[in-house]
């Protein structure tokens, strides 16, 4: 920062207590700390709601969010990925058939897919408009593979969710909830 390349930083993937920690030690030696913090974040991976969200704000980050889709749960494909996907050989414990969560998100995702129905959205569309709904939530990543995927996510800029519908997926997937925790991708080094 001080010789001009960057502007501004921010961490990824970081617990509530790292974000904390780095905002007090930079406060305490003048410095300037994270601009942002980057976690994953879908309907389907709500943890961060508890502390990473409520840290990210009370320390004025803005919030850059990876995975709406939950790894393509959150998609017509319902998490189904080829065999040669990279994520899904870096962290093959968040697509197996063979993990109870999995089975588990792929019951929620079709849950969730009636509900986009009835709103004239996409399974895909829904669930990123979900992440961009939260008050916290500077930007959603969304990564499309294709230019298809990124006309079917575009959309999503624009849609705003009735409290009836956050109310649904609440009850599909209450607040703070992880269906399955290697989505978090991250274990704190206490685990």
């Amino acid at each position: 920062m001080q010789q001009g390349k960057i502007r501004f930083f921010g961490g990824s993937t970081f617990p509530a207590a790292e974000i904390v920690r780095t905002s007090w030690a930079a406060e305490r030696n003048g410095l300037l700390g994270f601009a942002t913090g980057q976690s994953p974040y879908s309907i389907l991976v709500r943890s961060i709601e508890t502390d990473v969200l409520p840290a990210c704000h009370r320390h004025g980050l803005g919030v850059l969010t990876w995975s709406p889709l939950a790894g393509g749960f959150l998609t017509d494909r319902s998490g189904r990925v080829d065999a040669d996907d990279v994520v899904a050989q870096m962290y093959p414990d968040r697509f197996r058939d063979d993990v109870p969560e999995n089975l588990t998100k792929r019951a929620v995702a079709a849950a969730i897919t009636e509900v986009a129905s009835e709103g004239g959205l996409t399974i895909a569309q829904l669930a990123v408009a979900f992440v961009l709904e939260h008050p916290i939530v500077s930007t959603a990543l969304i990564g499309p593979r294709t230019r298809k995927h990124l006309d079917d996510l575009l959309p999503s800029a624009g849609v705003t969710l009735t409290d009836e519908v956050l109310d649904r997926l609440d009850e599909i997937v209450p607040p703070g909830v992880t269906l399955n925790w290697a989505d978090v991708v991250y274990d704190p080094p206490a685990i």
